[in-house]
């Protein structure tokens, strides 16, 4: 007789485990032929090459902003822009004051080519334009016009990505990404088809006003965030209200953050802000004050530019008492970046610890006790709430729920537990003190 036929026994492991949102990988989404893959993981740059990406993409120059911060994600993801922009752009000349000289850089792939004019005697913004329109068409890879001081440049390629350096004197002459939106919402519905849950930021190769806004509108009805860049003029300009950084604050868009951009078109700050922030848990880290790595920073911005920007629900990347920092880290909404991160975490985190337990248990009887124990599930994520620093722990969160005896007949039927009701208190950050004293002798 063996030991089996005394004493049998059967274990059951409970042991399932829910597929967990992802908040710490950026998805770049990019026009490009480059690979088949609507979505494509990798971890670094070298991966990317190898998988036939140039060096000098902007897909790989957007990864790169990425990895070289510190902390940096474990992995990012290049979504296919399947329908390809046509980037435009608009350069109005504002200063015929003669002598004055117009500077500024466009770089196309790797040449850089240095633009200056020095004004005539007699000159109009319409002469000026023309003047500089010549220098501009003589550069291989874009063509451009101008009509009434006003200069339209194009690229040459569809998907191409011109870069524009020096636009920092907005009283003197203007730029403006007027590329238009060839269907980033088809494109991105897309990659949320192949890849709905293992990505969190959204990143944009272009970020013309049209194509800001259409994936702004897209992001708001899911549980993502989306990082642009603006170089546009405008946004500084307290008279223009129908700017990118206005029209997303007029939607009260609480999951857009739009950064400004005055150095250069293509410095992709929001690549490199996001590369520096997703590595920190939800809830444990603010995004204002933070240095990005690789990111040219904006010298010359005002503290009025500055104003008007925060008076947009915008944020800039500038030099404080010799630091570099990112400010105000807030959603075009005025929310807080991290406290919708945090929310979402929670939100997903509680859906997936009561579903848990829901797949690793026979049943849970509609009974006090088994009420008990969803909301303590809910109490359970709260408290995690509070270790990863997104809550307050004075005063403690509190969850509530319904007697059994006071459930409606047609809930208990229809196996619905209704009316669990949470409260606690976001942990918040300190961004500005106010400090008063007095000194006596």
């Amino acid at each position: 007789m063996s030991l089996e036929d005394i004493i049998s026994v059967s274990i059951t492991a409970q042991t399932t485990t829910v597929s967990r949102l992802g908040f710490g990988t950026p998805l770049i989404a990019r026009a490009h032929n480059v690979i088949a893959s609507v979505v494509r993981q990798y971890k670094t740059l070298t991966a990317m090459t190898d998988d036939g990406w140039p060096a000098t993409d902007p897909a790989v120059l957007m990864a790169t902003k990425i990895s070289s911060q510190n902390p940096k994600p474990a992995a990012w993801k290049v979504g296919k822009r399947a329908s390809a922009f046509d980037q435009s752009v608009e350069i109005e000349c504002i200063n015929v004051t003669e002598g004055y000289t117009y500077e500024f850089d466009i770089v196309v792939g790797t040449t850089t080519t240095s633009i200056s004019y020095v004004v005539l005697a007699a000159a109009t913004p319409t002469t000026v334009a023309a003047a500089i329109d010549a220098l501009i068409n003589a550069i291989s890879g874009v063509t451009s016009t101008a009509a009434l001081g006003v200069i339209t440049v194009d690229t040459d390629t569809s998907g191409a990505l011109v870069d524009y350096v020096g636009f920092d004197e907005p009283d003197n002459f203007t730029i403006k990404d007027v590329t238009t939106d060839p269907g980033i919402a088809a494109d991105l519905t897309a990659i949320e088809t192949v890849d709905p849950d293992g990505w969190y930021a959204l990143l944009l190769d272009s970020n013309s006003e049209a194509e800001v806004l259409a994936a702004a509108a897209w992001i708001e009805a899911r549980k993502k965030i989306f990082l642009c860049n603006t170089t546009d003029s405008e946004v500084v300009d307290n008279t223009v209200t129908d700017d990118v950084m206005s029209d997303l604050q007029s939607f009260a868009y609480a999951r857009t953050a739009c950064i400004y951009s005055q150095a250069r078109m293509l410095n992709w700050s929001g690549a490199a802000w996001a590369g520096n922030r997703l590595p920190a848990d939800p809830g444990s880290s603010t995004w204002a004050f933070k240095t990005l790595a690789g990111v040219q920073v904006d010298g010359n911005l005002t503290g009025g530019q500055v104003a008007v920007i925060e008076s947009k629900g915008g944020n800039v990347y500038r030099t404080i008492a010799g630091v570099n920092v990112t400010t105000f880290g807030i959603t075009s909404s005025g929310e807080y970046i991290d406290v919708t991160r945090f929310i979402d975490w929670l939100d997903s985190r509680i859906k997936e610890r009561i579903f848990g337990v829901l797949i690793n248990n026979a049943k849970i009887p509609y009974t006090d006790t088994g009420v008990d124990l969803m909301r303590g599930q809910v109490l359970a994520q709260l408290f995690q709430g509070i270790t990863v620093g997104g809550l307050a722990a004075d005063p403690a969160p509190v969850v509530t729920a319904p007697l059994v005896a006071d459930i409606d007949p047609a809930d208990k039927a229809a196996r619905i537990l209704p009316d669990i009701f949470f409260q606690a208190t976001l942990a918040g950050a300190i961004h500005q003190l106010v400090i008063s004293g007095v000194l006596s002798v």
